[in-house]
C-alpha cells in the first residue's frame, strides 16, 4: 500500500511540474520523507531570486550611450537636468544647452546636436588714460571691448584691461604741488607806512586780487588746541570749505598767483604762520580772478 502511494505521488509530480516565476528560483529536490504510517515524498522549496535593480540595468544598458543613445529628443534647449546620457566610464553626462557652461557635456554632444562653439572676440586696445599722478610716479591704463561673447564652450575672453606705470613731470604743476601755503586770517591788513604807497598815492595801480576755494582734508592737533586763543583756526577744521585770498604783494611777479595756491583737484599742504605746529592738507576746488573773500571768515596767502 505504501509503495502504491509513493508511485502515485511521483506520477502526479511528473504530470504537473513546478514552474517558478521569473522572479523565483528553485532549490534542489529534498530527500524522501519516511517513517510512520503516513506516506513519504520529496519536494523543492521556492525562494525569491535577486533581480537587478532598475538603476543598474539602466546604467548597464545605457553605458557609453552619450547623446546618440538617448530617446528623442537627443538634445534639449536651455537647462534640463533630465536630458542626460552616460559617458564611457558609466557616469552621467548631459545633452542640454547649459552643459557647455557647466562643462559636463557628453563626448558626442557637439556632433550629435550639431553645435558649433563660438570663441570670444574683442576689439583692439583703446588709448592710454592720462597718468594718475600729475607730478612724479603714477599709473595709467587702457581697455578693450568685447564684440562677441563666448558661446557653447568657445574660448573665453582675454584680459580686457591693461595697466602700466608712468612718470609725469610738469614744472608748473610740480611746483604748485610741492609748495606749502602760508596762511594768516583775512583781518590782517596789508597797510603800509611808506608815504609813496599810501592809498591816495596808488590810484593808478590796479588792485589785483583772486579767490581760491579749498576743502580742508586734514589738520594737526595744535590747530584745535590753539583755536580758543586764535579763533580763525576753526576755519581749518577737517571737512570745512574755506576761501583764501591772494592779494597785493603776495602775488608772484610774472605768474599772477600766490605761492601755495594749489593745483585743481590735487591734495596740497598748508601751514598757519602764527601758530607753530598747526599744519595740514586740503583739496583745491575752484579759483576766481578779480574776487574778494569775506573779510571775517576767510584767510590770506602770505
Amino acid at each position: 500500500m505504501q509503495l502504491m502511494m509513493m508511485m502515485l505521488l511521483r506520477l502526479m509530480m511528473m504530470m504537473v511540474p513546478l514552474v517558478p516565476s521569473p522572479s523565483e528560483a528553485a532549490r534542489s529536490w529534498s530527500r524522501v520523507g519516511g517513517g510512520g504510517g503516513g506516506g513519504g515524498g520529496r519536494g523543492r522549496v521556492v525562494v525569491q531570486a535577486r533581480l537587478p535593480s532598475s538603476s543598474s540595468s539602466s546604467s548597464s544598458s545605457s553605458s557609453a550611450s552619450g547623446c546618440a543613445g538617448r530617446w528623442v529628443p537627443r538634445c534639449c534647449p536651455d537647462r534640463d537636468p533630465d536630458c542626460f546620457g552616460y559617458g564611457k566610464r558609466g557616469g552621467r553626462c548631459y545633452c542640454d544647452a547649459a552643459c557647455a557652461a557647466t562643462g559636463d557635456c557628453c563626448e558626442d554632444y557637439r556632433r550629435v546636436c550639431n553645435i558649433a562653439a563660438t570663441d570670444c572676440a574683442v576689439l583692439g586696445w583703446g588709448a592710454w588714460s592720462p597718468c594718475s599722478s600729475a607730478c612724479g610716479v603714477g599709473s595709467r591704463e587702457r581697455i578693450r571691448q568685447v564684440t562677441v561673447p563666448p558661446h557653447n564652450g568657445g574660448a573665453k575672453c582675454p584680459h580686457l584691461r591693461q595697466r602700466q606705470g608712468c612718470y609725469s613731470h610738469s614744472l608748473q604743476l610740480c611746483q604748485g604741488i610741492r609748495e606749502v601755503a602760508q596762511l594768516l586770517p583775512n583781518y590782517y591788513t596789508r597797510s603800509t607806512n611808506d608815504p609813496w604807497k599810501r592809498p591816495h598815492m596808488m590810484k593808478n595801480e590796479p588792485a589785483t586780487s583772486s579767490c581760491v576755494f579749498f576743502r580742508v582734508d586734514d589738520a594737526s592737533s595744535p590747530c584745535a588746541s590753539r583755536s580758543a586763543v586764535a579763533p580763525w583756526l576753526r576755519l581749518l577744521q577737517a571737512g570745512r570749505r574755506v576761501c583764501v585770498e591772494c592779494q597785493g604783494e603776495a602775488v608772484r611777479r610774472g605768474e599772477g598767483r600766490c605761492s601755495g595756491d594749489g593745483v585743481q583737484g590735487t591734495r596740497t599742504f598748508w601751514a598757519a604762520v602764527s601758530v607753530p605746529g598747526c599744519r595740514g592738507s586740503w583739496l583745491r576746488e575752484r579759483h576766481h580772478n578779480d574776487c574778494h573773500c569775506p573779510p571775517h571768515s576767510s584767510l590770506l596767502f602770505v
